[in-house]
Parts: structure tokens; sequence; C-alpha cells
């Protein structure tokens, strides 16, 4: 009796699958880009059906990513990522705990009683929104701040 051995799973980038979409556009017939890229015709054809959100999540700058999974909470990390916006627009230094102070608070107006803003949560907000932490200022760049009347130390607890 023959073994019957698993095909391998093809995990595909964002990229990769635009630039499928790129090929079928230019007239490539759909069964040899998927022998190209080693897939089934169905997993193409979803391609396809999803081509849209593709390029909507390419354009967010999610292209090197395999997947995309919206957030649990959305209108909780749309809501902070304004407010990080703002504030930082006012020089203000934002570390993980003050988000994460931050998006409880939020969580608890919108009447989420299940939130929990982790460190895990925290880095994939931070992920999603390609925000890093802050680095340490040079004494050059700490000049020019503080020259322009900012206080490049100066965090929301301070106010």
């Amino acid at each position: 009796r023959r073994r019957r051995v698993a095909k391998e799973k093809i995990r595909s980038t964002i990229e990769t699958k635009l630039r499928m979409l790129s090929e079928l556009k230019t007239g490539v017939v759909m069964k040899n880009v998927a022998r190209k890229y080693r897939i089934a015709n169905s997993t193409l054809s979803t391609i396809i059906k999803n081509a849209d959100r593709l390029r909507e999540n390419s354009a967010s700058g999610l292209g090197k990513r395999k997947r995309f999974r919206p957030p649990d909470y959305a209108d909780i990390e749309e809501s902070l990522y304004k407010w990080f916006v703002k504030a930082r627009a006012q020089h203000v230094t934002i570390d993980g705990a003050v988000l994460r102070a931050k998006a409880q608070e939020l969580a608890t107006a919108l009447n989420y009683e299940n939130f929990q803003a982790s460190n895990g949560w925290l880095s994939r907000f931070k992920q999603r929104y390609r925000l890093s932490s802050p680095r340490k200022m040079s004494a050059k760049t700490r000049r020019a701040y503080t020259s322009y009347g900012a206080s490049p130390g100066r965090t929301l607890l301070d106010k």
C-alpha cells in the first residue's frame, strides 16, 4: 500500500498575491500562474475574489504579512491611535504603560468588560500601526527640541 505524503502548505505574502493578480491581468492563463506559484487553482480563485481586500491591506503597509486578521477591538485601537497622533503632535513622549492605561480607559468608556490591555495586545497594536519605542535622543536633538519650546522628556503623566 502506498503512503500519501501531505502536500506542503504554501503561504504567500500579500505582495506575492498582488504579483499573481498582476500576472493574470497581463493575460497569463490562471493554470500557469497557479503552477508557477505552486498553489491550487481554487486558491488562486480565492485570491482573485479577495483582490480588493488585498490591495487595501497592501496600501496600508501590510504587504510583507501573510495573513491579515482584523483586531478584536478595532474601535478602541482606532480611538487610541487618533489620541496617540494628537499627543505626539504636541511632542509628548508616550510609553507602553501610558498606551495601555489609555486603552483601558477607552475600553471602559466604550463598555468593553473583557478587554485586557496586555503586553501581547500592546505589541500587536504597535505592529499594526507601525509604532516603535522612543529612541534615546542625542544632545543635539534635545537642544533642537528645547530651542523650539518643546520638551522631549515631557510625558502625559506630567500634564
